[in-house]
């Protein structure tokens, strides 16, 4: 690593803010100041991304930092360059992907792992150009997130998610989604019990389209409350791996969450689970409401949705 990068930016995402993360990310500052490095911090994403671009353009920029959730480390990456060293500080609800590659609050973890800049690289997605790192929701969950991010006025925490939750169960009439892969790269699932209905079988190829009523997009093997949807999924395998409940309603719905809380929905004849690198989601009746999708817990819009997977698009530091 060239001694002139001497540069670490961090992001601090004020929704994130309470006076407890403003500490941890003076701590953070002054522990990698320590270690020798200038810092910067910014709240402005337009702020950090002008000097990020300056500090890559020189050749000086060590590293940077997402303060936040995984919605911060999103708008953090998608500003950087795919050789940019990036570190995560978990101030977020859920902070999957930091838990994922085992960073802490720690600010002492941080500077002696910026300090010795052990980087590895994982995938991302693109959800109709709009960066991913983790997972894509689409359908019932995606409205939950829809409702709490539309009142949003400051951090979420999860007792926020309750009354969206019971709202959603209640009204929500799960309309028919359709995927269509858009690449050779489309595999079924090695997990066990899983159904053949979306699996190529031998020499056969895969269908031209598949339906669901609730779908999960999974780059890694994390989910929200820690449910375990994809056990499998890599984030180097250069897929995404598509996790499809086939129907609607309130009981099944609460049917599927509760098979997902012990873990053994992917014996259900009606889940299906396959991989591919890039496919469309669209509803599959035209007069269909609208049904919206979210990007790492962030509510993103409403189907048609491309997905493609990226490989290798992060460059993440290792901790110490």
């Amino acid at each position: 690593m060239s001694s002139e990068r001497q540069s670490v930016l961090i992001l601090h995402n004020p929704k994130s803010g309470s006076r407890y993360a403003l500490d941890v990310i003076r701590d953070l500052a002054s522990r990698v100041e320590a270690a020798g490095f200038d810092v910067e911090a910014y709240e402005s994403l337009d702020r950090f991304h002008e000097n990020a671009r300056e500090q890559m353009a020189s050749g000086r920029l060590r590293a940077v930092v997402a303060a936040g959730g995984d919605g911060t480390a999103a708008a953090v990456a998608t500003r950087v360059s795919s050789s940019t060293p990036l570190w995560l500080c978990p101030l977020g609800t859920e902070n999957l992907l930091a838990r994922y590659l085992g960073m802490g609050l720690d600010p002492d973890q941080a500077a002696a792992a910026i300090s010795r800049l052990k980087t590895r690289p994982i995938d991302a997605g693109l959800a109709n150009g709009q960066l991913f790192l983790i997972m894509v929701g689409i359908g019932f969950d995606a409205e939950v997130v829809r409702q709490v991010h539309t009142r949003r006025t400051g951090h979420i925490h999860r007792h926020h998610y309750w009354l969206p939750i019971a709202r959603t169960l209640l009204s929500y009439r799960f309309p028919r989604i359709r995927l269509v892969p858009q690449s050779e790269l489309f595999e079924k699932s090695r997990s066990e019990g899983v159904s053949d209905l979306w699996a190529s079988q031998g020499d056969t190829p895969p269908p031209d389209s598949l339906e669901a009523a609730w779908y999960f997009l999974l780059n890694l093997p994390k989910y929200a409350t820690g449910l375990d949807i994809a056990r499998d999924a890599n984030g180097n395998d250069g897929l995404i791996d598509i996790c499809g409940f086939r129907r609607g309603g309130f009981l099944r719905g609460l049917f599927y969450y509760a098979r997902l809380r012990w873990g053994n929905h992917h014996k259900l004849a009606d889940f299906s689970h396959c991989r591919a690198a890039k496919f469309r989601l669209e509803p599959v009746a035209a007069e269909s409401p609208k049904i919206s999708y979210q990007l790492d817990g962030d509510w993103g819009g409403y189907l048609p949705l491309d997905i493609e997977s990226l490989p290798g698009r992060l460059c993440v530091i290792e901790p110490v």
